[in-house]
């Protein structure tokens, strides 16, 4: 957890992470969701806010935003960022251990923003159902953050989030298999704490993915044989209109 110091010279004002992971409407099979880290920010050991966004940071390397995906008691993963100090390959360790897939979204070095992922086969939403995302956004531990608003916001070593106990089953998927293992290092032996008081903030939210409704035959029997109808009637209409015209 944060705390502030002072010193002769500056003030050094320790810093967490926050993870904020929007709410999702329902999506069809084949249309796509976009994820979004940029609700997270970064605050002082007061809760006060330090960085509105880790998107807007000028240091984007010194994060990491690792999303799992579950359903059906199967979590994979997408990673983005090289911050975390390990916390990446650490759930990616974890989520290929469990059988689940791993996937890379790259470094953030271009810095982070929503990212669109597609939906339907061979995707990480392959088929209809209730997914749950959960958001685990990390910053380097024992650095110092410049941004503009203020100077000195350095992070401590507390990297630690440790997923334990049996709440986070939601909606029929189990996040993983992650029940007792730690993410990251825990510092000190001291427990891990709820979002926003660590260097390692978990969120979490659940989405539809809905089938994509297709007609019955007989609906289309019905619409194919309305379009014949139609398309006979105006060319017996025609022909019969041609046929009546008086000769000059």
């Amino acid at each position: 957890m944060g705390i502030v110091a002072s010193s002769a010279s500056a003030q050094t004002i320790g810093v967490d992470i926050n993870a904020n992971l929007s709410s999702f409407q329902p999506v069809a099979l084949g249309e796509n969701i976009t994820l979004d880290p940029c609700g997270s920010n970064v605050v002082r050991g007061n809760s006060s806010v330090a960085l509105n966004s880790i998107c807007s940071s000028s240091e984007p390397d010194r994060f990491s935003v690792n999303y799992l995906i579950s359903r059906a008691g199967t979590t994979s993963a997408l990673t983005f960022g090289t911050g975390g100090q390990g916390v990446a390959s650490s759930i990616a360790s974890l989520v290929a251990s469990a059988g689940g897939t791993v996937q890379s979204l790259g470094t953030a070095a271009a810095g982070f923003g929503p990212t669109a992922i597609a939906t339907g086969a061979g995707t990480l939403f392959s088929t209809a159902g209730t997914y749950v995302i959960s958001l685990i956004t990390a910053v380097q531990g024992g650095v110092t953050i410049v941004e503009p608003n203020a100077a000195n916001q350095r992070t401590f070593n507390d990297n630690g989030l440790e997923i334990a106990g049996s709440g986070f089953s939601i909606n029929g998927a189990t996040v993983g298999n992650f029940d007792g293992s730690v993410i990251g290092n825990l510092s000190g032996g001291i427990a891990a704490t709820a979002n926003g008081l660590r260097n390692v903030a978990f969120a979490q939210a659940t989405i539809v993915v809905e089938a994509v409704s297709v007609p019955e035959p007989s609906s289309i029997f019905v619409l194919a044989s309305g379009l014949l109808g139609l398309a006979w009637h105006r060319r017996r209409r025609t022909r019969t209109v041609v046929m009546s015209t008086p000769l000059a």
